[in-house]
């Protein structure tokens, strides 16, 4: 084999590596509905951000909901209902693929959470408010969780 040649066939097989890791990243990045796999370091501190927002907008809801009476607690269970959805789709978006071993401790707590809102109109005044305790606690570990894994991290992913 010619120099020449040697060189062609490197060209041509670096090209071909180059394409085939092109595809693979269109894919990775979300090509024909596969879902983010890899997130840019913009992506991230994206993600860190509506998450922290949405913890923050959760903490001070939940501090209104401890203020609230048992009066006054089933008006606010629709936005309770959409607070959660907030906080809990702020915090799971674009993360699939990211701290898979964490995934498996606050994916269980989310769809709990989820739960819980399908549930709460449904329950009598006193239920609702024993119930309360258990979903607040709910949570409080799902954002804790969520601080502690990547999202919502305080300070620097902003």
């Amino acid at each position: 084999m010619t120099r020449a040649n040697a060189w062609a066939r490197t060209c041509i097989g670096a090209a071909i590596a180059l394409s085939l890791a092109g595809c693979v990243n269109a894919v990775m990045m979300g090509g024909m509905g596969v879902g983010m796999l890899v997130m840019t370091g913009h992506e991230l501190r994206k993600a860190h951000r509506v998450c922290n927002d949405a913890i923050a907008q959760m903490r001070a809801h939940l501090q209104r909901l401890d203020a609230a009476g048992s009066d006054s607690l089933p008006a606010l269970i629709p936005a309770h209902r959409e607070q959660v959805e907030s906080v809990v789709s702020g915090c799971t978006a674009g993360t699939s693929g990211t701290h898979r071993l964490a995934d498996t401790t606050w994916r269980p707590i989310a769809l709990e959470l989820r739960q819980d809102v399908v549930r709460l109109p449904q329950l009598a005044v006193a239920d609702l408010m024993a119930f309360m305790a258990e979903h607040r606690a709910r949570i409080v570990r799902f954002m804790a969780l969520r601080e502690r894994t990547g999202h919502g991290m305080q300070g620097g992913a902003r």
